[in-house]
C-alpha cells in the first residue's frame, strides 16, 4: 500500500511539472510572395471604358475590369488590392440635375463593392470629376452634395475599402490647383477633407496628395506620435503619384529647400506608422531645373533599385500601382516591355523584393508552449513570438485569436486577444522598428473546453465582424506549412492536452490545544483565517490550485499556550495537502515568586 501511494505521489508531481514546463518550437521563416490583405501592388481599374470620357460613356463593372486584365487573375499574381478610380464627369455640367447623383449610378457602384467582397479583395477609392488631365470647374457646393450622397454607400461597403483618396479637386483628383494657387484654395480643401471624415466610418482613413497639405489642414508640422483614436489627425494617410520621379518626387516634398524635403521625408516616416502610404511612380528619376538638391542628398539615379529598396522601407510604404510608371514596374511580356520595367529587369530585379516588403509581413518566430493545460481559473503558460519584416504595419482595425482545434473532430474554441493600442496585442502597432515581439495567449483557457487534445493556431481576421470568418481577409504569416487557406489559420505545430481544472484542500492535524481554549491559524497565501477550538484534523474552507504557494501560520496563540506549525508552507501538487501539524503546549512561567 506504501509502494502505491509513493508511486501516486511520485505521477502526481510528474504531471503537475510536465504542465508547467515549456517547449520551445521554433518556425521556418519562407521568402516566397504572400497575398495578404490590405497591402502590395494594387491593380488600378477605372469605371469607364476609356479616354476621352463623354456623358454618353458607359459605367464600366468592376468585374469586367478584371476579367478584361491583360496581366492575368489577380490570385496569381498575389494582388489583393484594386484601385477603382470612379469618374463624376457626368455631373460636372452647370444643370439641376448633376446636384443630385442617380441612382443608377450608385447602383453601379455598389455592384463594385459586392464583386470585390465575393472576390476576396478590397478597393482603393477615388472618386473624382477627371481622369483626363484637365482641372474641372465645380462648385464646392456640388462636391459637399455628392459626397453626402456617397455616404450610406460608403459606410455599408466600409469593410471592402481600404482607404480613400480625398479626390474631388483637380485634374484626376490630386487636388494640383495652378501656380500659383488661387486665393481660397486650402479653404476649399479643408471643406473636402471634413466632409469625408464626416461621412466615412471613424476607422477609415483619407489620404492626400502631399504632407504640406495635412500639415496646413491641421495647422501643425508635428507627426502623429500615436494613432487609431478617431481624431482628424490619426484618419488622414498619404498618397504619392511620383514616387521617386525627381528630388522632391515632383513637388510631393518642397522643392527648394533641402531641410525642408529632409524634415518632411521624416515628417511622413513617423505619420505612416498608423496611416496608410499608398501612391505609384509617374517615371524615371531625372533632375529639374526648380529643384534645388542639398549637400546631403543623393541626387541620382532614385528610381533605381537600390534606392527604391530603400525608400520604400523608409518611408514605410504599403501600397503601390502595379501599372505605374510602366518604364518601371510594367510586367514582362506586355506591348513596348517584352522584359517588363525596369524593377523587373536582371541588372536590377527588385520588384519581387519590393512586392514581399511593401506594407507589413509577419513572420511567427517561435512559441513556448506547455504540453498540457487546464481550463478555466488553473490558468496556463504560453506565448508567440513574431517579427514584421514588412515596411509598415497593418493599417485599418485587425483581430488577434489563438484557436484551439479539437484532435478528435468538433467545433473549435477561439480565445480573443486582441488589446487596441497594445503594442504587444494589437497588430496595427507591430512596426518594423519593434524586432521582435513576444505576446503571451491569454492568462487562461476558456472554461467551456472539454477535456482532450487541441491543435493550436494564431489567427489574425479582418477586424470587421462580417469579414472575421472569411479567410482571405485573414493574414497569413510569412512561414513554411503553417497556414490552412480554407480556414485563414497559422498552425503553430503544436497539440496541447486539456484537463479539468481541479483545486486542493490545504489540511492537517492539532494536536495538544487545551480544553475550552481557541486557536486562530491563516493561510498567508489565499488570506483566510481558521478559528479552532479542539483537537483533531483540519482544513481550510478555500482549496487551491495546483502549482500554487500555501503558508500556514499561527496568526492567534490560545491563552496560556503557545502553538507551532510544522510542514506549514509549500506548493501544492496534484494533490491535497495533508500533512500540516499543529502542536500546543502550555507555557511555563513564575506566579508570587514560586514555579
Amino acid at each position: 500500500m506504501q509502494n502505491k501511494t509513493l508511486i501516486f505521489l511520485i505521477l502526481a508531481l510528474f504531471l503537475a511539472v510536465s504542465e508547467a514546463a515549456l517547449a520551445t518550437q521554433t518556425y521556418t521563416l519562407s521568402t516566397a510572395d504572400i497575398a495578404n490583405p490590405e497591402r502590395g501592388f494594387f491593380e488600378q481599374t477605372y469605371a469607364y471604358v476609356a479616354a476621352p470620357q463623354t456623358p454618353a460613356t458607359l459605367y464600366t463593372p468592376l468585374q469586367d475590369n478584371l476579367n478584361l486584365s491583360q496581366f492575368g487573375l489577380l490570385t496569381a499574381r498575389k494582388i489583393t488590392v484594386v484601385q477603382r478610380l470612379i469618374s463624376l464627369k457626368n455631373f460636372i455640367a452647370p444643370v439641376p440635375d448633376t446636384d443630385t447623383l442617380p441612382s443608377a449610378f450608385l447602383n453601379s457602384v455598389a455592384n463594385d463593392f459586392t464583386q470585390a467582397r465575393d472576390r476576396g479583395i478590397k478597393l482603393y477609392v477615388r472618386f473624382a470629376y477627371d481622369f483626363e488631365g484637365v482641372t474641372p470647374s465645380v462648385p464646392i457646393t456640388r462636391i459637399i452634395a455628392h459626397i453626402q450622397q456617397l455616404a450610406p454607400l460608403l459606410v455599408q461597403n466600409a469593410d471592402v475599402i481600404t482607404h480613400l483618396d480625398a479626390g474631388m479637386l483637380g485634374a484626376y483628383g490630386e487636388w494640383y490647383p495652378g501656380f500659383p494657387a488661387p486665393m481660397g484654395t486650402d479653404a476649399l480643401r479643408a471643406q473636402v477633407i471634413n466632409a469625408w471624415l464626416a461621412v466615412l466610418p471613424p476607422d477609415r482613413t483619407i489620404a492626400l496628395r502631399t504632407p504640406l497639405y495635412k500639415q496646413t489642414f491641421l495647422n501643425s508640422p508635428v507627426a502623429l506620435s500615436s494613432g487609431f483614436d478617431a481624431s482628424p489627425a490619426s484618419r488622414i494617410g498619404h498618397h504619392n503619384d511620383c514616387f521617386l520621379r525627381s528630388i522632391s518626387d515632383l513637388g510631393t516634398f518642397d522643392t527648394l529647400n533641402p531641410d525642408l524635403r529632409a524634415q518632411q521625408r521624416q515628417y511622413l516616416r513617423d505619420e505612416n506608422r498608423f496611416v496608410p502610404q499608398s501612391g505609384e511612380t509617374c517615371g524615371f528619376f531625372t533632375t529639374t531645373t526648380f529643384e534645388i538638391c542639398g549637400a546631403d542628398e543623393n541626387c541620382a539615379n532614385l528610381s533605381d533599385c537600390p534606392n527604391a529598396v530603400l525608400q520604400v522601407a523608409k518611408q514605410r510604404w504599403s501600397l503601390l500601382n502595379t501599372r505605374q510608371f510602366p518604364g518601371l514596374v510594367i510586367p514582362p511580356g506586355a506591348p513596348g516591355f517584352p522584359a517588363g520595367g525596369l524593377w523587373h529587369q536582371a541588372a536590377n530585379a527588385c520588384y519581387p523584393e519590393i512586392k514581399k516588403s511593401l506594407g507589413y509581413r509577419i513572420q511567427l518566430v517561435r512559441s513556448e508552449l506547455p504540453a498540457s493545460a487546464s481550463v478555466g481559473s488553473c490558468g496556463w503558460n504560453a506565448s508567440v513570438t513574431v517579427r514584421n519584416v514588412g515596411s509598415a504595419a497593418p493599417f485599418n482595425p485587425r483581430g488577434l485569436k489563438l484557436v484551439l482545434e479539437p484532435v478528435a473532430g468538433g467545433s473549435p474554441v477561439q480565445v480573443d486577444l486582441l488589446q487596441p493600442n497594445s503594442s504587444l496585442y494589437d497588430p496595427r502597432r507591430w512596426l518594423p522598428d519593434a524586432g521582435e515581439i513576444t505576446f503571451g495567449l491569454g492568462s487562461q483557457l476558456p472554461s467551456n473546453l472539454s477535456p482532450g487534445s487541441y491543435r493550436l493556431h494564431l489567427f489574425l481576421p479582418d477586424g470587421r465582424f462580417n469579414l472575421e470568418t472569411v479567410p482571405a481577409y485573414a493574414i497569413q504569416t510569412a512561414n513554411v506549412g503553417l497556414w490552412n487557406m480554407a480556414k485563414g489559420w497559422n498552425s503553430l505545430n503544436h497539440s496541447v492536452a486539456i484537463t479539468p481544472c481541479t483545486s486542493f484542500s490545504i489540511a492537517g492535524n492539532l494536536a495538544g490545544l487545551n480544553l475550552g481554549a481557541s486557536v486562530t491559524l491563516s493561510n498567508t497565501v489565499s488570506g483566510e483565517n481558521l478559528v479552532r477550538s479542539a483537537n483533531g484534523a483540519f482544513a481550510f474552507a478555500t482549496a487551491q490550485l495546483s502549482g500554487t504557494n500555501y503558508n500556514v501560520i499561527v496568526q492567534t496563540q490560545p491563552s496560556e499556550q503557545t502553538c507551532s506549525v510544522s510542514n506549514g508552507s509549500g506548493t501544492v501538487a496534484m494533490t491535497s495537502v495533508s500533512n500540516i501539524a499543529v502542536n500546543c503546549s502550555s507555557n511555563n512561567f513564575l506566579r508570587d515568586g514560586f514555579e
